[in-house]
């Protein structure tokens, strides 16, 4: 119990005593006039004024957290021992903090802050000696810079590829809040069914992984990231994604067909991964080195009819070059055709 609390309570007990006449009638040993209540002064003690004190404008960054700082002290400038300073931010209260030593510490975190302006108010609540007291100081929060970088990507078309981007802020720590798209030339990559793919940043790190349509072609592109969290406002970076044409593979196995009958050439077309290629590709097919056929392979197989009935040899080489288009690379292959 401190020592203005024990003054307080003992100057409200003996004046409850006086006022319900519990105390000793001591006017009949010394002839003055019995204590009435209507004769006593209320002896309630005057609180000592304080005042609190706060910066008046705090500036913090909107990444981890703001430490704030009261003073309560008489008009003379002698601290408070003990009470109790509650902190509000725009008029909700944030903590209530003892004081120790004439200062109460509040520490709150700023990423729950949108960047701007508040005014803390600082409400002291006085004690048995000491008066309340209220003030108030603005708190600034401002925007936690951080920086991307964007990995280059080399692909082949219609490869699932990687896109990374890396996040940190300027004291160099890995940024770990906030999402980020990518975008690839301006459009915005999506999902197989259609909903835009967002990735969350951790450990620094945005990352997903992608398909390549059939419709993008070799050639390079810009790789745009847009990022933003709750402790700093949207950032954007680019870099390149360099998509190069698949090799492809024709697979021909020797043909063996009816010279008066409707026979077929058959074939299949095959990416790097020997998984079929995608789309239309333009074949030539040639007998002895001959032109004879120009036609369509549809996603990587060939299945194209030959007239052999003016070819009057049993053995022929056929070669079959496959065409070159925006996702593929050319390639061809030489087998035989045995007319029976």
């Amino acid at each position: 119990l401190s020592y203005e609390d024990a003054y307080y309570l003992l100057t409200r007990a003996v004046s409850y005593l006086y006022v319900n006449k519990n105390l000793p009638n001591y006017s009949t040993v010394r002839n003055i006039p019995h204590a009435t209540s209507s004769n006593i002064t209320n002896t309630t003690p005057t609180l000592n004024p304080s005042k609190i004190t706060i910066s008046n404008v705090i500036v913090a960054e909107k990444k981890s957290t703001v430490t704030l700082t009261a003073k309560v002290t008489d008009l003379t400038g002698n601290l408070a021992s003990n009470g109790k300073v509650a902190f509000k931010i725009n008029g909700k209260t944030v903590g209530i903090v003892n004081i120790t030593g004439g200062v109460a510490i509040l520490t709150i975190d700023t990423t729950k802050y949108n960047i701007g302006s508040y005014t803390i108010t600082v409400t002291y609540g006085g004690t048995a000696y000491y008066a309340t007291a209220t003030n108030e100081g603005i708190l600034t929060i401002e925007n936690y810079n951080v920086k991307m970088v964007v990995e280059p990507t080399t692909a082949k078309t219609t490869n699932t590829i990687t896109l990374t981007s890396h996040i940190i802020g300027e004291d160099n720590k890995q940024i770990n809040n906030g999402k980020a798209i990518f975008k690839l030339n301006g459009k915005t990559l999506k999902d197989e069914f259609g909903n835009i793919i967002y990735t969350k940043i951790v450990n620094g790190i945005a990352t997903i992984n992608y398909t390549l349509s059939n419709t993008i072609s070799a050639k390079t592109y810009t790789i745009t990231v847009v990022a933003q969290g709750n402790n700093y406002d949207r950032i954007e970076a680019n870099s390149t994604l360099t998509v190069q044409k698949t090799n492809t593979q024709l697979i021909l196995q020797p043909q063996y067909l009816n010279r008066n009958t409707t026979n077929t050439i058959k074939a299949i077309i095959v990416d790097e991964q020997g998984e079929l290629v995608v789309g239309t590709t333009k074949v030539a097919i040639k007998l002895n080195n001959k032109t004879i056929i120009n036609t369509i392979a549809t996603n990587g197989i060939l299945n194209t009819p030959i007239d052999l009935t003016n070819y009057k040899n049993n053995i022929y080489n056929i070669t079959i070059i496959v065409g070159e288009n925006s996702l593929y690379n050319s390639s061809k292959a030489t087998n035989a055709i045995i007319i029976k």
